[in-house]
């Protein structure tokens, strides 16, 4: 049976298995997805068996950032899958004619 340094038996404490083993900033959902795809395109090669650059990973994510931002001041909690058609469908009008272009 394993021991603690006195030879007794080994008990668990729930405060330190309660504490997450990293303490780093909080992702939303929308942030932590973004942040994977970012990795994981880090570490895969593109078609022509080269790595991503930084820039492009930038230009891959940047549109992401964009719509979770934009969720984000619509009031959507939750992850990407929140946004439903019309919810997008909405995002893509605002976003190719901002309301401060609009005519009345």
């Amino acid at each position: 049976m394993a021991g603690d340094h006195r030879g007794g038996p080994h008990r668990s404490q729930p405060e330190a298995l309660a504490r997450p083993a990293w303490e780093g900033p909080v992702l939303s959902d929308r942030e932590a997805t973004l942040a994977e795809f970012e990795d994981y395109l880090r570490t895969v090669n593109n078609r022509d068996g080269r790595p991503y650059e930084g820039k492009t990973i930038s230009a891959y994510a940047g549109p992401g950032k964009h719509l979770d931002k934009w969720l984000t001041a619509q009031g959507v909690d939750g992850d990407f899958t929140a946004a439903d058609t019309a919810l997008l469908n909405k995002y893509f009008r605002e976003y190719n004619f901002p309301a401060s272009t609009w005519r009345a």
